[in-house]
């Protein structure tokens, strides 16, 4: 016997289905994004075995670490300041650090590696399920995930935060990522919820949204710009009781913010402490973002269909973020970038598929889109030459673009120490992993919006003398009383500084000539 059934997928129509024929029609549907989506997973995956752990690694490792020893009282990540907290004790670490925990993976880093598989999913399914909503064609959303990781531009830029290939693969466990996979499932939620409004999906997905900007304040943001984008049009012809409901959640929203017992993200409204090292991402606009530029063709073809469409919308207000951004020197609002750069590439994987059978001009605007993500693909390839054998890899060195050096594990010092030990660090990579191994720095490597302004600059000055050629060895003496250090990392460079300061004595030396001193 037949029956009718609604699929909710790149499909959406009324088909026959038989019993037992569900998985078939889910498969015709989507194998193209699985086909697609599989092998991309499975590379980031083999990369995240070799440990990439670069840049803040270390310092989301640390914050997992603390909620793994202690869920209640993990104190500063970064710094000794056992009753201080943090902004990066989310919804998304505490979540990680307990499943890490209960499932026995091997501490902080081995946890990240689960949480890198988990944002994989998410992050590539949410692209997925979003530009299903707009497209039958089951292509639409594979050539959406290779554009959003490939079509950026001829150069390769990392950052944390930005879905680019080459970011995804060395950052993909950070929060970061997890905000923003899930930025992309609330927005199918919301366009889901607004064919059929009701109050329970409603409240789960206020109290997601609210997970979602504690975890990462920036990505947050964007997702509340998004889901906004994509209710605009419904808003307008929902009941007064529908209305109703949505005010209601937005309260429910604020609540859980603020009832949040780690940290009151709302203190960091307006903060400028990111601003600095953020501006980069104002650099190189075309080398970085300029294929993606490519989807500007898209977005004034639907706003020519249609000036509400969620991703016209959405690219509109990112860029008027980004550009208020500059304009105030707001910089770290130059994260909205990402959520411009989706709505294009998701726009131009819309177009694409349907203009191999237009008019020549279209043709020709999709072969120019397919080669410029090539370029892009050869551009984030960097990553590869960690995963060729020894034998190929200096023709892959060739070939490719320079690969990030991979950082060394610094367990031959952190053997020495225990835990909540301070060090002085002041050389990278050093000063970034060793927080990971359940220390703590002087001076945090990043900028920690939990520190007050003037015991962060009071502490990188201290931690600048402490490591200046220029310091008498009474000063540095008590520079480490001050802070009560018991162990220094030093490069080979400041190595010397250290050999005639009393009651310092050299323990071992480490790869790379890094030594480790005992206080």
């Amino acid at each position: 016997m037949a029956v009718t059934s609604t699929l909710n997928g790149p499909h959406d129509a009324k088909v026959d289905v038989r019993p037992g024929s569900a998985v078939a029609l889910w498969w015709r549907a989507w194998w193209p994004s699985v086909a697609t989506c599989v092998p991309l997973i499975a590379f980031v995956w083999m990369a995240v075995q070799r440990e990439p752990w670069i840049w803040d690694y270390g310092q989301h490792a640390a914050v997992i670490d603390r909620l793994q020893h202690s869920l209640t009282h993990p104190g500063n990540p970064l710094v000794d300041l056992p009753n201080g907290s943090s902004p990066y004790y989310t919804p998304y670490t505490v979540m990680a650090a307990c499943v890490g925990r209960m499932f026995g993976f091997a501490g902080a880093f081995g946890t990240l590696k689960l949480c890198a598989l988990f944002n994989m999913l998410l992050l590539f399914s949410g692209v997925c399920r979003v530009t299903g909503i707009f497209s039958a064609n089951r292509w639409a959303p594979p050539t959406a995930v290779l554009f959003a990781l490939f079509l950026w531009g001829p150069h390769g830029f990392l950052w944390a935060g930005y879905h680019s290939g080459l970011a995804v693969t060395v950052n993909v466990a950070f929060p970061s990522y997890f905000a923003l996979g899930m930025a992309l499932h609330l927005w199918a939620a919301a366009a889901q919820w607004a064919r059929r409004p009701r109050p329970v999906p409603l409240l789960v997905m206020s109290l997601a949204t609210a997970a979602t900007l504690i975890s990462h304040t920036i990505v947050g943001v964007g997702t509340l710009l998004g889901c906004a984008a994509f209710l605009v049009r419904p808003v307008l012809r929902l009941t007064a009781a529908q209305r109703i409901q949505l005010v209601l959640a937005a309260g429910v929203f604020a609540a859980a913010v603020v009832a949040w017992p780690y940290y009151n993200v709302l203190t960091l409204a307006g903060s400028h402490q990111l601003d600095a090292m953020h501006a980069r991402a104002y650099e190189d606009l075309l080398g970085v973002y300029g294929f993606g530029a490519l989807g500007i063709v898209a977005i004034l073809a639907r706003a020519r269909r249609d000036l509400l469409d969620p991703l016209v919308l959405l690219a509109g207000m990112a860029l008027v973020v980004v550009t208020y951004g500059w304009f105030s020197g707001s910089y770290t609002l130059s994260r909205m970038f990402i959520f411009a750069m989706l709505a294009l590439q998701m726009a131009l994987a819309l177009e694409l598929v349907t203009w191999w059978r237009s008019a020549v001009v279209q043709r020709l605007l999709a072969a120019v889109t397919v080669m410029a993500c090539a370029v892009g693909i050869w551009a984030q390839s960097s990553p590869v030459v960690w995963l060729v054998p020894a034998s190929g890899k200096a023709a892959a060195e060739r070939i490719l673009p320079s690969a990030l050096p991979l950082w060394p594990h610094l367990g031959w010092a952190a053997s020495y120490m225990h835990r909540g030990d301070v060090v002085a660090a002041s050389a990278k990579p050093l000063n970034h992993l060793i927080p990971a191994y359940g220390m703590s720095l002087i001076s945090p490597a990043w900028p920690d919006p939990a520190l007050h302004s003037q015991e962060a600059a009071a502490r990188a000055q201290a931690q600048r003398a402490l490591f200046s050629p220029h310091t008498p060895s009474a000063q540095r003496q008590k520079i480490l009383a001050r802070y009560r250090v018991r162990w220094i990392l030093a490069s080979p460079a400041q190595a010397p500084l250290f050999s005639r300061v009393r009651g310092v004595t050299e323990v071992r030396r480490g790869p790379q000539g890094t030594l480790l001193f005992q206080v």
